[in-house]
């Protein structure tokens, strides 16, 4: 039975073991503020998918995923997680794929590239929409928070050139 259930809900998948943020990181970063000017703060949720039966919606999926900025991996989230962390202004290009994995010939990476602004705060999400797409943007810190229920992760690895 268990197994069943394993496979029904989450079909197994494997997880990543994730950095996790100090309780004071955390606490500060579900505060929101905008970073200094030489830096912008990035917050890379797990994110979602269309599904669903009876009727099709928009719902969280049950993946870990690989975090990519500009082509180095940086560590790895897995659902109801968030990966922040402060990087450089400038151009960036952001995807992801499946935790663990070579990427899937059936899956599409779509990245996200954006001119990164510093003084800025950034919420990305890892979506399986038009394969796995990296979506998101600048946000408002005003109208916007991180759910308590949300567990704070940190990059395993993020080199100088990206991470502050």
């Amino acid at each position: 039975m268990a197994a069943l259930l394993c496979l029904g809900l989450t079909g197994c998948l494997p997880r990543a073991a994730p950095v996790l943020a100090t309780p004071e990181y955390a606490q500060t970063v579900r505060a929101l503020a905008k970073p200094p000017a030489d830096r912008a703060r990035l917050y890379i949720f797990s994110g979602n998918e269309w599904g669903g039966y009876p009727i099709y919606h928009f719902r969280p999926h049950y993946i870990s995923a690989d975090i990519f900025i500009d082509d180095v991996k940086i560590g790895s989230i897995n659902p109801g997680e968030v990966m922040v962390m402060d990087i450089l202004p400038g151009n960036h290009v952001f995807k992801w794929q499946e935790f663990d994995r070579k990427p899937s010939p059936l899956g599409t990476i779509t990245p996200l590239q954006l001119n990164v602004q510093g003084g800025t705060v950034l919420f990305l999400s890892n979506n399986i929409t038009k394969g796995f797409a990296m979506e998101g943007g600048v946000i408002n810190v005003d109208t916007m928070k991180v759910a308590a229920d949300v567990k704070v992760v940190r990059p395993s690895s993020c080199p100088p050139t990206i991470c502050l």
